[in-house]
């Protein structure tokens, strides 16, 4: 399982709201100690300066108030835009053992993703190939193979968290030599791309083709599909 259940974990625990709002807010009151600190027993007649007081207080009500209560909620809200929580249906719930046997039903039903169950390490993982073709440019032919996944962290008491991981590798060829890029992006993403182009691939062989990708889709076929068998997301 790549990356490990430990990266894991740390990638989770950083991209938490909570943990980030936490952060800042302890990050900017040991700033402001700081400062206060520094004009009180280095610039005392500055501080002494009623203008200074008013910049101090713009200030703190701009990074203490207006960053935690504004800015994050807003970002939140953005992150979880077009995202559907489905309540979850207690009746049907299975243990965890059962959920990575029944990961077959999205293998076998008519979508472009493969599940891949990780029991020993508490995780199901959903796979998008959605873009693996040899693309043709001008005078440059193109490798390129690109990946979503969105990794379930199942707990015991029939809750999960995501981690969405996105790949993108290519491979060029033109008259002015070779190149190549690979990048990977780990956290709580949210995508939309569309490509359309003279291309050659697996499925469809050579032609023009098109290659969509809009992350919120799998993510909530998956969201109904856990809430089915009676998990709930502990959201962000």
């Amino acid at each position: 399982m790549k990356p490990s259940a430990k990266k894991r974990d740390f990638y989770l625990k950083i991209g938490s709201f909570k943990v980030i709002e936490q952060s800042f807010f302890w990050g900017c009151l040991i700033m402001i100690t700081l400062i206060s600190i520094f004009l009180y027993f280095f610039q005392r007649e500055s501080f002494s300066n009623p203008l200074v007081y008013l910049i101090f207080g713009v200030f703190i009500i701009l990074f203490c108030v207006v960053m935690p209560f504004v800015f994050f909620p807003l970002a939140r809200k953005e992150v979880m835009k077009g995202i559907v929580l489905p309540e979850p249906k207690i009746e049907n719930r299975i243990s965890f053992h059962e959920l990575c046997e029944a990961c077959k039903e999205i293998n076998e039903a008519d979508n472009p993703y493969v599940a891949e169950p990780h029991e020993d390490e508490g995780w199901i993982d959903i796979t998008w190939n959605w873009k693996d073709s040899i693309d043709f440019y001008n005078s440059k032919i193109n490798k390129n193979k690109e990946v979503f996944y969105t990794c379930y962290k199942i707990y015991d008491d029939y809750t999960y968290e995501t981690l969405d991981i996105q790949k993108s590798s290519y491979f060029m060829i033109s008259k002015k030599g070779l190149g190549g890029s690979y990048s990977i992006n780990i956290g709580h993403l949210a995508h939309t791309e569309y490509i359309i182009n003279v291309s050659s691939n697996k499925e469809n062989g050579l032609g023009i083709h098109e290659y969509k990708l809009k992350t919120v889709d799998m993510t909530n076929y998956m969201h109904a599909w856990l809430a089915e068998h009676g998990y709930r997301y502990r959201g962000l």
